[in-house]
């Protein structure tokens, strides 16, 4: 698999767990021994997931790929907030 389509990988599942890991994204390991899973893990790039607090912790990315999930994520952040908002309507 190739650095872009390892990122895409990433991003698929990223989106496909969001609603069990809404609660931030990461690029530093967590220091309290937090349980994390492995959700994807290649040549380029490791994704965990801590399912107990609601997070991902990512490794391997550039500052700009980062930055892209970072954006990916906010949007589904928004996109969430959006439909709970509507709910309450």
């Amino acid at each position: 698999m190739t650095r872009q389509q390892e990122f895409e990988k990433v991003n698929e599942l990223m989106e496909e767990n969001f609603w069990r890991a809404d609660c931030g994204l990461f690029d530093d390991p967590n220091i309290v021994n937090d349980e994390m899973f492995t959700l994807f893990k290649g040549e380029y790039f490791e994704l965990l997931i801590c399912c107990d607090y609601g997070y991902f912790e990512v490794f391997g990315t550039t500052e700009e790929e980062f930055a892209e999930l970072e954006k990916r994520y906010k949007r589904w952040q928004d996109s969430r907030l959006v439909s709970l908002v509507e709910g309450f309507a």
